[in-house]
């Protein structure tokens, strides 16, 4: 079985823009208990469902993609999730070597501006649905 979160993050850590951006790190599933988005935007990859096909191994996943930016600095996490969106909407055959093989991409969710309620970071919250199997 794939690994979705994997693929997802060796999709993003080829994209120059996108990691232009996350200078504060691309992880899965979620930021660290450390990070401090001071030091740089981040992105959070993880996987909230999907369904497997029955007759091959294809998973169409369901990708939570979270922008982290620091406190009132919404527009930059909104700059993040544009990259995102740059790389993943629409996207077909994406051949990642041994990370996997991309059908599909397309976003399911549009980002959207949010704030930790205890940090206080902005945040931008996007799901994509990822056709994919194992190289």
């Amino acid at each position: 079985m794939i690994d979705a979160n994997g693929t997802i993050l060796a999709w993003i850590a080829g994209d120059t823009a996108t990691m232009a951006l996350a200078t504060g790190g691309v992880f899965s599933p979620k930021i660290p208990q450390d990070y401090n988005p001071t030091n740089g935007l981040a992105l959070a990859v993880s996987s909230r469902g999907g369904t497997a096909e029955d007759e091959c191994p294809i998973l169409e996943a369901s990708i939570q993609v979270l922008a982290w930016a620091p406190q009132d600095e919404g527009l930059r996490a909104r700059a993040l999730y544009r990259a995102i969106f740059d790389l993943m909407h629409g996207k077909t055959n994406i051949n990642l070597g041994a990370a996997g093989y991309i059908f599909s991409a397309v976003e399911e969710v549009a980002g959207q501006d949010g704030e930790d309620p205890e940090t206080k970071w902005a945040t931008v919250t996007s799901f994509f649905k990822v056709m994919m199997r194992s190289n």
